[in-house]
């Protein structure tokens, strides 16, 4: 009672009295949310004004901005290279010259023609000079003296015609011998025509003899390839029962399928068999009527039979040669499917997961063996084939010997006999020619001096001429000529002049196409234009759109360090995609504007293209950045809360920050998102959960503003 008393009447009790009421009710509803976890801190940015810039990044390689030939004119041999693939020069700077003495020579027969002309003109503007007077009386003085002349000619004509008579004589004397030489080549030949025969009959008989026991070796390994793929099988299963690998039933099911295949050739080798005793058979058949058409050979009696029968022989031998084949190919199919299905189970066993499991290696020991065997089986038929076709072809020439080709060369025999008497007739007859010719020489001698008559009146004329005033179309005449003379000579001169090849532009020299003795081609040299350099890349579909032509760019040529910093501007852009790797792109061309000497064409390089670029704009970071209804907008912090910004207006961004056209205000504050966590727990205050390699968690790092 006085406790209470002293609580409920005196102002210590009440005070006292409060606070314990205080300390309940705090404990009762305070304590559980101070045990609370505090929300996490909000991270946020401020909208601030900045600079965007948006660009576009290519990368290719430098070029050379043209590429000028550069060739000689005149033609000739090389003498002189000065320059060398690398060097650069100037405009004008001389390349390479020409050996000079045939030019040398063309210019001075040039002025000798020039000064033949103009002697010649000038003689026709003049007239005739006493000179050319005297030069016509000796003209026709002499042939004067040469119609005297005919007529001892005519005795010498006599005296050729004689000389003919003798030679004629001895070109009969001359076929006699050639005659006989040509008899002895036909002989020759004949002789040739029939070793060649004899060979052919060698050579098939050595071919077809080996066929069968290569065959039997074939077909007989074709059991030996099962075994092999058996065993094979059989440790895939140990290696799988073991724990296995990746991929190992791939491998398995492929060498099920080779097995398959290799079981399918064994179901042909009964079609092979019957192939190759049917062409045996027609061997022996070719064989038979071959040594038939010999015996008729040597005892010289018709062949024409044999002929018949050997015709019927190489038929069935090319039929049988033809199934045969076909056999080879249909058993040679089964183990050519049986090779791709051990090379599918071999790349199986290599896989990015199996080539270091080392449980595989006597598997893989197992598909090398198997493999090897199928390479020597394949190589195995197509040898076989090959001594079939071989045997084909020396069938030939039997088939040309049974056909006719010894008797055609006998018949040649024969014939170069005839050919002997014919040439011989001949020459007996041109003999005769001869004889007649001398005795027309007479009747040529009365022609001959009526021609000298001729050539008198002639001169005769030709003086009249001299003696008479020049023409108007004569003086036109060698003017032509003289001015042809001219032309040619400096012709002449330039091509002289042009021995020299000067490089057309400033350049680096990229191509030389001859060495010194050679004769140039057109072009000798290729000069590769630097003055302007060009970066050729590409960009995507998703960037042509917005590169235009005339846009700045900066430019990185890695061979010349990263301190070395271009600029340039879009030059080209292609208007049509080109595919690569089944990729859509274009080409784009970059024109440097002041090219670095270090820079070189053939070097890689990027380049960053301008499009957009604003100053002084309101900025917010990407991250800020939220799709709501289809609309973009950002959060902004309103009485420490965050809310919906509303409608904002974007404009261009790159990497880090995009621009606020309009709906916000500079200063104000929007929310960035929240890092993303990956535990069930609470972050630590004022930061989040890292995670590091593998999943594990690392350490809290803060979230700063």
């Amino acid at each position: 009672m006085p406790l209470l008393k002293l609580i409920a009447f005196t102002w210590i009790g009440r005070v006292t009295a409060g606070l314990v009421v205080i300390g309940v009710v705090g404990a009762t509803i305070v304590a559980p949310r101070l045990t609370q976890a505090a929300p996490p801190a909000l991270r946020t940015a401020t909208v601030a004004k900045g600079n965007v810039t948006q660009t576009v990044r290519v990368s290719g390689s430098i070029s050379a901005s043209a590429l000028v030939k550069a060739a000689f004119r005149p033609s000739g041999r090389l003498a002189e290279i000065l320059v060398k693939v690398g060097d650069s020069v100037a405009a004008g700077t001389p390349l390479a010259r020409l050996e000079t003495t045939d030019l040398v020579t063309a210019v001075k027969q040039a002025e000798a023609n020039l000064l033949s002309a103009q002697a010649k003109h000038d003689a026709t503007v003049q007239g005739a000079s006493a000179e050319d007077l005297a030069l016509a009386r000796n003209s026709l003085q002499s042939s004067t003296l040469t119609y005297e002349q005919s007529k001892k000619n005519a005795q010498t004509d006599q005296t050729n015609a004689q000389t003919a008579l003798d030679k004629a004589r001895r070109s009969l004397a001359d076929a006699k011998t050639t005659t006989a030489t040509d008899v002895a080549t036909a002989l020759a030949n004949l002789n040739k025509t029939k070793t060649g025969y004899a060979t052919a009959r060698t050579t098939f008989s050595s071919l077809t003899s080996g066929v069968g026991g290569d065959l039997r070796s074939y077909t007989a390994a074709l059991a030996t390839m099962r075994a092999q793929i058996a065993t094979a099988i059989s440790n895939i299963n140990v290696v799988a029962a073991s724990g296995g690998a990746a991929g190992i039933t791939s491998a398995k099911t492929s060498l099920y399928g080779a097995d398959l295949s290799l079981s399918t050739a064994q179901t042909n080798v009964s079609m092979l068999d019957s192939a190759v005793a049917e062409w045996t058979a027609a061997v022996a058949a070719v064989v038979s009527a071959a040594n038939a058409f010999d015996s008729a050979v040597a005892a010289s009696t018709d062949t024409s039979s044999i002929a018949a029968r050997y015709q019927t022989a190489q038929t069935s031998y090319t039929l049988a040669s033809s199934r045969l084949t076909s056999a080879i190919d249909v058993v040679a199919a089964s183990v050519s499917a049986a090779s791709t299905s051990v090379s599918s189970a071999w790349s199986s066993l290599n896989s990015d997961l199996n080539r270091d499991n080392s449980n595989l290696a006597i598997v893989r020991a197992d598909v090398t063996v198997l493999q090897r065997s199928l390479t020597d089986e394949s190589q195995r038929s197509s040898s076989v084939k090959t001594k079939v076709t071989q045997a084909t072809a020396a069938m030939g020439t039997l088939t040309d010997a049974v056909n006719g080709s010894i008797e055609k060369a006998q018949q040649a025999y024969a014939a170069a006999q005839s050919k002997a008497q014919a040439t011989l007739q001949s020459a007996e007859d041109t003999l005769a020619s001869a004889e007649q010719a001398h005795a027309l020489a007479q009747d040529k001698a009365s022609s001959t001096l009526a021609s000298s008559e001729i050539a008198l009146s002639n001169a005769r004329e030709s003086y009249s001429k001299a003696t008479a005033t020049p023409k108007s179309t004569d003086i036109a005449l060698v003017l032509a000529s003289l001015q042809l003379a001219q032309i040619a000579l400096d012709k002449a001169k330039t091509d002289l002049d042009n021995a020299a090849l000067r490089a057309p532009a400033a350049g680096v020299i990229s191509t030389l196409t001859n060495q010194v003795g050679e004769a140039p081609a057109n072009p000798f040299a290729v000069i590769a234009v630097t003055g302007t350099l060009t970066l050729d890349g590409t960009i995507g579909e998703a960037e042509v759109a917005k590169v235009k032509v005339g846009q700045v760019a900066t430019l990185a040529v890695d061979a010349v360090g990263s301190g070395t910093r271009l600029t340039g501007r879009v030059t080209s852009i292609d208007p049509v995609a080109t595919l690569q790797q089944g990729v859509p792109v274009y080409g784009i061309d970059i024109t440097i504007d002041r090219p670095d000497p270090a820079v070189r064409p053939g070097m890689t390089g990027s380049a960053t293209v301008i499009i957009q670029s604003k100053q002084g704009v309101l900025t917010v970071p990407n991250s800020a950045l939220r799709t709501v209804g289809g609309r973009r907008t950002v959060q902004v912090l309103q009485n420490g809360q965050p809310v919906d910004g509303g409608e904002v207006v974007f404009g261009i961004a790159n990497d880090t920050v995009t621009e606020v056209v309009s709906g916000l205000q500079e200063g104000q504050t929007v929310v960035l998102p929240q890092p993303r966590t990956t535990t069930a727990g609470q972050l630590p205050p004022g930061g989040a959960v890292f995670r590091g390699p593998a999943g594990v968690p690392g350490q809290a790092v803060p979230i700063g503003r």
